[in-house]
């Protein structure tokens, strides 16, 4: 028995199935957001294990300025655009 939108699934109560199919398709669009977030987790782990908790401060700042400010465009434009 499959589950649509699962990458495992149970065939039965002791063996569990890999299933491809599931997988998305690696985009630049998803290789660039997963790579922006390991790597500014990363470096907010490294500056706070260092002790300098006002980096990782504000590297949560800028780049949460940085998407609000990405995003209200682009919505802004969507609907300026209709």
């Amino acid at each position: 028995m499959t589950r649509p939108g699962f990458l495992f699934f149970w065939t039965n109560t002791r063996t569990m199935t890999f299933n491809m199919r599931w997988l998305p398709k690696p985009t630049p669009y998803r290789l660039l957001v997963i790579s922006t977030t390991v790597g500014l987790g990363t470096a907010k782990a490294y500056s706070t294990a260092k002790g300098f908790s006002f980096f990782a401060t504000s590297i949560e700042w800028i780049t949460g300025v940085v998407v609000f400010s990405v995003l209200s465009f682009y919505l802004l434009s969507i609907v300026d655009s209709s």
